[in-house]
This record gives structure tokens, C-alpha cells and sequence, in this order.
């Protein structure tokens, strides 16, 4: 239902309502019009509980919004999203590989800190590259420093 539906239907059930109350007695009438007045008080009432605070915290879908556009129930493109990572994954994977090769290439005449570029490809946590390398976390931050000196150029 769009937007403009939604308020054209909610304008027709308006009037259907008002054409009702038109037929009504006056004890009915009465009744109906103390009967909304206790309703508003009650919505106020209830407004000014933890629990309506904390339901106004979500977004309603079932209602336009204040354009009168209806929520998209989509999933944002998400869907979209992995689809083109999973195409690009071979594509990214390659460029990953040529950097390493190059920062490897690059690294030429320093067997331990291509081992410890080797060993920061495979882990990711400074604790477990040291001991893979079986060093202490010292000398790799020193080794690493070393590397990032060396690569600076390859890596701007």
C-alpha cells in the first residue's frame, strides 16, 4: 500500500465513522464520546510509563512515515552487497597475494623479517605472530618497525 493510499483509506473510514455516529442516539453519542475521552486519557497515561518509553524506541513499520511513504521491508541492499563480494573474493584474494609478493620481494636479504611478514599474513594478534616466530613480543615489535620502515614506500 503506498502512501497515498494509506491516507485516502484512512480518511474514508473517517468519514464512514462520522456518517455512524450520525445515526447514534444521544445516550449513544454520549457514551462513544466519553468513552474516546477516557481512551486519550488513558494513552496519556500509558505515555508516561518506562514500558512506552521503551517501546517508542522502535521504529514502527506498519505506518507511513511522516511523509506518508510506507517503510521498505528490504534488507538495505545487503543482499546485493555479498553478492558482489563474493564475486570480487578471487579478484581481492590476487591483489592480496601480489602485495605480499611484493612486500616480500621487497624484503630481500632479510630472511627473519620475511619470515615475520610470513607470520603477521597468518595471525593476526602481536601475542600469537611472537610465538609463532617463537621471539619475544620486544623483538617483533622491533622487527616490525623494521618492516615498516622498509616498506614505507610500498605501503603509501
Amino acid at each position: 500500500m503506498s502512501g497515498a493510499a494509506y491516507w485516502q483509506a484512512r480518511d474514508r473510514s473517517r468519514a464512514d465513522a462520522l456518517k455512524m455516529a450520525g445515526k447514534l442516539s444521544a445516550r449513544d453519542k454520549g457514551l462513544a464520546v466519553s468513552s474516546a475521552a477516557r481512551g486519550l486519557v488513558d494513552e496519556v497515561r500509558r505515555d508516561q510509563t518506562r514500558q512506552r518509553r521503551f517501546e517508542r524506541g522502535f521504529l514502527s513499520l506498519d505506518r507511513p512515515d511522516e511523509n506518508g511513504v510506507m517503510w521498505d521491508y528490504g534488507d538495505c541492499g545487503r543482499a546485493m552487497r555479498r553478492m558482489f563480494r563474493d564475486i570480487d573474493a578471487p579478484y581481492r584474494e590476487r591483489i592480496r597475494s601480489l602485495r605480499f609478493a611484493a612486500a616480500h620481494d621487497a624484503l630481500h636479504g632479510h630472511p627473519e623479517l620475511q619470515r615475520t611478514l610470513s607470520a603477521i599474513r597468518r595471525h593476526r594478534r602481536r601475542e600469537k605472530i611472537a610465538a609463532a616466530l617463537d621471539i619475544p613480543v620486544e623483538t617483533y615489535v622491533k622487527r616490525f618497525a623494521r618492516i615498516c620502515q622498509i616498506l614505507g614506500p610500498l605501503l603509501a
